[in-house]
């Protein structure tokens, strides 16, 4: 969405390094997850 986008633009102007963490977290907030629907779908 919209929303989306603008908080990219913040994080592209506060530099590459915080979007590199930023990817990291997301990451690793989902990592879990995937866990879960892998081990749900075996």
């Amino acid at each position: 969405g919209c929303h989306t986008k603008i908080k990219m633009i913040k994080r592209v102007s506060y530099g590459f390094k915080n979007i590199n963490n930023y990817i990291a977290k997301i990451t690793l907030a989902f990592l879990p997850l995937i866990w879960i629907l892998s081990y749900h779908t075996i």
